[in-house]
C-alpha cells in the first residue's frame, strides 16, 4: 500500500513505513494534524520503490520488523544511495534491544524512538531533525552559492590577470619606444647644436658689419637667419634637457647661491624684448639669504617663466615679478595681464610638446617644452610649482621652497 497525502503541508513531506495499519493510521493522523504531508508504506520495499521513481521526502520514519524488506535492510539501501542517504531516518520500533538500537545508529539512523511513545516527545525529536536537515540544506545551498561566486571571481581574476599581462607588455614596449625616442632626440639635438651655433655666430658677425657693409635688405635677411637660428638652438637645447631629464641622468650641482641675483640678471636680460612690446616689468623683492640650488637650472626656470609672461601678454601690459619670504616659505612669482589659461589647458600645460589655446602676441616661437622642463627642474629640487589663472584675468606662475634655518 502506498498512500501519499499531499493536501496538508507541501513544504515538509514525511515518509512512514510500518507493517501495522493501526500504527500507519495513528501516526498519519498525528502528522496531518500538524499540517505535514505524509506518505504511507507497508514495508521497506514499497518505500524504496517510491523513492526510486524519482520521488523524495524530507524525513523517513521506519519500523524495524516488516515483511518483504525490514527496517535495517531498507536503511542499508538508503545509505548506499548518494542522493537518498541525505534524507534523515528515524526508527520507530517496539524493539528495545540496545544492540538493535546501536546497530541502527551505526548504519546511519539519525534517531531511534521506542513504541509506545509520548506524542510531545515524538514531535520534539521530529522537529529537531527537521531543523537539522533544513540547516544542512541551507548550508549546502550557501556553499553552492559561494562556490559559484568563487568561480565567477576566479574567471574575473583570470580576465584581469590577462589584461594586466597585456598592459605590462604594452607598457614595456612603450618604455622601450620612449627610451628609443629620447636617445634619438639626444643624438639629433647634440649633432645639430654645433652647426646651429656656427650659423648664429656667423649671422651675428655679418649683422655687426665686421665682415663688410651690407644693404638694408641683406641686413634684414641676416637678422632673420639669426632669429631662426636662435629659435632652432633654443629648441635643440630644450630637446637635450628633456632627453637628459627623462632618462634620469640630469645631474644638479647644488650649492648656496643668490636667488635675488639670478632674478635681477634675468630681468635685465629680458628688459629689451619686453620694451619691444611696450611692456613694463615690475620687480618687488625682499633680500633672502643664499639657498642651496643648481643656479644654472634655476636661472633656466626664472627665464622661462618671465619669458612666457612677455611672450603671451598683450602689448603695453604689465608684468609683476615678486620674491617674498612669508613664515619661512620663500615664494617666487610672475603675474601677467594676459588672456588667462583655460582649465583644460592647465591640465596639460606641463606636458611635453603641448600646444595650448593661447598664441604669442608678438609672433614669437614656442617649442612646447619650456614648462615641462620647468616642472622637472623644480621637482628635482624638491620645491613646489603652482599656477593660478582665470580666462580674461591673467595668470600667476609661482614656485615655493622652505627657507633655511
Amino acid at each position: 500500500m502506498t498512500n501519499v497525502n499531499s493536501n496538508q503541508h507541501p513544504d515538509v513531506k514525511i515518509l512512514l513505513a510500518d507493517d501495522s495499519k493501526m500504527i500507519l493510521s495513528f501516526v498519519s493522523k498525528l502528522l496531518t494534524g500538524k499540517n505535514y504531508e505524509v506518505g504511507l508504506f507497508e514495508n521497506g520495499q514499497e518505500l524504496l520503490n517510491y523513492l526510486s521513481s524519482g520521488n523524495s521526502g524530507d524525513i523517513i520514519i521506519l519500523d524495524n520488523e516488516m515483511p518483504v524488506k525490514d527496517g535495517m535492510s531498507t536503511l542499508k539501501e538508503l545509505k548506499s544511495n548518494e542522493i537518498l542517504k541525505k534524507i534523515p531516518v528515524i526508527f520507530l520500533s517496539a524493539i528495545t534491544d540496545k544492540e538493535k538500537v546501536v546497530e541502527a545508529l551505526q548504519l546511519g539512523a539519525d534517531d531511534y524512538i521506542v513504541k509506545p511513545f509520548n506524542n510531545d516527545e515524538f514531535f520534539a525529536r521530529l522537529n529537531v531533525h527537521l531543523k537539522i536537515d533544513h540547516m544542512k540544506k541551507e548550508l549546502i545551498k550557501n556553499n553552492l552559492l559561494i562556490t559559484e561566486k568563487n568561480n565567477e571571481i576566479a574567471k574575473e581574476l583570470k580576465v584581469i590577470q590577462s589584461q594586466r599581462e597585456k598592459l605590462m607588455e604594452q607598457n614595456t614596449k612603450l618604455l622601450e619606444l620612449h627610451k628609443f625616442k629620447n636617445n634619438i632626440l639626444g643624438i639629433v639635438a647634440h649633432d645639430l647644436r654645433n652647426p646651429l651655433s656656427f650659423i648664429r655666430g656667423m649671422s651675428e658677425l655679418l649683422e655687426s658689419g665686421i665682415l663688410g657693409a651690407m644693404t638694408d635688405e641683406q641686413l634684414k635677411n641676416v637678422t632673420d637667419i639669426k632669429n631662426v637660428g636662435n629659435n632652432m638652438l633654443a629648441l635643440v637645447n630644450d630637446l637635450l634637457d628633456i632627453s637628459v631629464i627623462e632618462q634620469g641622468t640630469l645631474e644638479l650641482t647644488i650649492k648656496p647661491d643668490s636667488l635675488n641675483n639670478i632674478i635681477e640678471e634675468r630681468i635685465k636680460m629680458l628688459k629689451m624684448p619686453a620694451e619691444k612690446k611696450n611692456m613694463t616689468i615690475h620687480f618687488n623683492a625682499v633680500r633672502i639669504p643664499d639657498i642651496p640650488m643648481d643656479a644654472q637650472r634655476i636661472t633656466q626656470v626664472v627665464d622661462n617663466l618671465i619669458s612666457n609672461a612677455i611672450k603671451y601678454s598683450p602689448l603695453g601690459s604689465n608684468i609683476y615679478v615678486d620674491l617674498k619670504d612669508e613664515n619661512k616659505i620663500i615664494c617666487f612669482s610672475v603675474r601677467d595681464e594676459g588672456p588667462g589659461i583655460s582649465e583644460s589647458d592647465i591640465t596639460k600645460m606641463f606636458g611635453e610638446f603641448q600646444k595650448l589655446s593661447n598664441r604669442p602676441t608678438g609672433g614669437e616661437s614656442s617649442t612646447g617644452l619650456g614648462l615641462a622642463i620647468v616642472k622637472k627642474i623644480i621637482e628635482c629640487h624638491n620645491w613646489k610649482l603652482d599656477v593660478k589663472s582665470k580666462v580674461g584675468q591673467g595668470s600667476t606662475f609661482s614656485f615655493f621652497l622652505k627657507a633655511e634655518g
